[in-house]
């Protein structure tokens, strides 16, 4: 992966992720 990804792109990544750990979940 690449390190010139912005704080914005990263929190949105880790909101995915998040959700579809949820959705997974359920």
């Amino acid at each position: 992966m690449s390190l010139t990804l912005h704080n914005g792109d990263l929190n949105k990544l880790a909101r995915d992720r998040r959700f579809k750990r949820v959705l997974e979940v359920v």
